[in-house]
Parts: C-alpha cells; structure tokens; sequence
C-alpha cells in the first residue's frame, strides 16, 4: 500500500479482508428479505409455484441454514476460501441477492469496505475496552442492543508489515 491509503490493487490482494467481510455479511445481512414476482409457473423439489406469484427469501434463514453452514453462529472467514465456496451452491450466500436483479452498487459496496478497513488498520488495532462486550443485536435490526465498543491502539511503525 502507498503512503496512508490503500491502492485499488491493494485492496483486490486481501484474500483474507474479503472472507471477513463476507462472512459478517453472512451473519449480519443487510436485507432480511429478497421479494421476487414468479414470471412462470415452475417447480422446485416437488412444490408448483405458479406464474404471478410473490415470493419472500428469507435472506438470514439462509445464511443461518445449519445444512448450508456447519456451525452457522460461528464467524469463521474460512466458509469464504476458494475451496470453501467452490463446494456450496451459489446462492447459498446472498447479502446482496443474485442474478440479474442482484445489487447494482455491490461492487463498490465491497470495495468501500476494503478501503476503510484497510487504511484504518494501516495505523490502528482494535482492542477490547472495559466496555466491550459480545454482540446481541436487536430483533430484526443490525443495531447492537448495548452498543458496540472497541477501543483503538495507534499501531508502531515497527508493527507494520510490508
């Protein structure tokens, strides 16, 4: 990364950024909910959904799913390396849903996130305060019920890795 802030080539080098990121966004969504209008009758696993019908996509239930994830109230980045991934259906993870009427600002979303997180941890390390405590969100709103406190620690030139 040059100087303070990390380089779009930079951020796109972070295997490991991007796995945390997807997983927080496995466990705290954005949207709950996708909604979808049926544009043809079909049928999934034995269930007639006809044309005209309105769907709901249960987002969290999904991402939650302890068939699609092994332990799924564990954050463990690893469900996002290549391997990992590769091994489960595509739309297993969908925080900004999928197909043609997936997110139009997703990419830039994901590349925001990398940015921030990358030139905020260029100087700082997060650490735990008195007030620290584990996250209980409240019902159907990402917003912690006690708050989220993290403390940050300037980080020594010397702590720095290239």
């Amino acid at each position: 990364m040059k100087g303070k802030f990390p380089t779009y080539e930079a951020c796109q080098s972070l295997p490991y950024l991007d796995q945390c990121i997807n997983e927080t966004l496995r466990l705290y969504p954005q949207g709950f909910l996708l909604d979808r209008m049926c544009s043809q009758t079909c049928e999934i696993q034995g269930v007639t959904i006809p044309e005209g019908c309105s769907l709901i996509l249960p987002i969290c239930a999904i991402h939650r799913d302890p068939t699609l994830w092994p332990d799924p109230d564990t954050f463990n980045p690893d469900r996002f390396t290549p391997e990992m991934k590769a091994s489960r259906h595509p739309y297993a993870h969908s925080p900004f849903g999928q197909g043609p009427r997936s997110c139009i600002g997703m990419r830039l979303a994901l590349l925001e996130m990398k940015v921030a997180i990358a030139a905020i941890l260029t100087s700082l390390t997060p650490v735990p305060c008195d007030l620290t405590k584990p996250i209980r969100l409240k019902a159907f709103i990402i917003n912690a019920k006690d708050g989220l406190w993290v403390k940050f620690q300037e980080r020594k030139p010397s702590s720095l890795k290239a």
